[in-house]
């Protein structure tokens, strides 16, 4: 070996173990995979989210509720990334992700598909052997993993799975009562009962808030942990303790209002639509959603 290929060999060991052992160093060096534009803008709600896959991951935290505003990476971080970082470890994984479209799950199998062909992904997990013509909704990746997509009104049955997640169940445009109110029986009669083993699968839910009650409020009234990140800061707890006696932080934010990210949230543009859309800012920017 020379020299040369001995700094690439110890390059390439250094970020896998970089990348193992911390989430928030994976996703931004593979963003540009999972999501070529826009750029990666780092933001405090961004490791915020990754610690709190992490414990996901390692079991700390088995039911996990995520709402965020729309336009914040939420599904590339958790859809995309998150899949990748687990096979990363554990190839053997079933993972799941529901959505409440053909086009966003196919966007979600497409990039990953981009993540875990890249060059660098290779090279960090070379033993991952994924077909040529691996379908948008299912992913197989020669170790025992699968990835598999689909919506509230497509096949899940006969599926046995590690991680179940789901991600924007209800389309704001579409999500009418009885819409809201299929999906929210279909969520624990259905999907959430394709587990693997009981006393082993994990649940991630992520979205913004559409109704009063929606699967993110059926997901708190069972109990599911929280993680609420709204537009403004509204004041509230800002860490948590888990079972374990570790420390989670929920939010850095102090002074109530602040912009949960500046860059992509201009202030300018934000009180226009807080002015102009009292009811979307209410539901899907704050995650406190008002009646009909």
């Amino acid at each position: 070996m020379t020299r040369e290929e001995e700094i690439k060999v110890k390059s390439v060991e250094a970020i896998k173990t970089r990348c193992e052992n911390d989430f928030y160093a994976f996703v931004k060096m593979f963003w540009e995979y999972a999501n070529p534009k826009p750029k990666y803008d780092d933001n405090w709600h961004i490791e915020v989210i990754c610690r709190h896959l992490e414990r996901v991951y390692h079991g700390d935290i088995r039911e996990i509720i995520i709402n965020v505003p729309p336009g914040t990476g939420k599904s590339r971080l958790i859809s995309i990334l998150f899949v990748a970082w687990c096979w990363l470890k554990d190839p053997s994984l079933c993972i799941s992700c529901v959505s409440h479209g053909i086009p966003i799950i196919n966007e979600f199998g497409h990039y990953i598909l981009e993540v875990l062909r890249s060059p660098l992904y290779k090279a960090v997990q070379p033993n991952l052997k994924i077909p040529s013509n691996s379908a948008k909704t299912r992913i197989l990746n020669g170790c025992g993993g699968e990835w598999f997509a689909t919506t509230p009104h497509g096949p899940i049955t006969g599926k046995h799975l590690d991680i179940l997640m789901f991600d924007d169940l209800l389309e704001p445009i579409n999500s009418d009562k009885k819409e809201n109110e299929f999906v929210c029986s279909w969520l624990p009669n259905t999907y959430l009962s394709r587990m693997s083993d009981r006393n082993t699968a994990r649940f991630v839910g992520v979205g913004q808030r559409i109704a009063e009650y929606d699967p993110a409020q059926w997901c708190i009234n069972k109990g599911w942990y929280h993680l609420n990140l709204p537009a403004r800061y509204a004041g509230g707890p800002q860490l948590r303790v888990l079972p374990n006696g570790d420390t989670m932080l929920l939010d850095p934010r102090e002074v109530q209002g602040d912009n949960i990210f500046p860059a992509r949230f201009p202030e300018a543009d934000f009180l226009r639509l807080e002015k102009e859309e009292p009811y979307i800012c209410a539901g899907q920017f704050q995650q406190t959603p008002g009646p009909d």
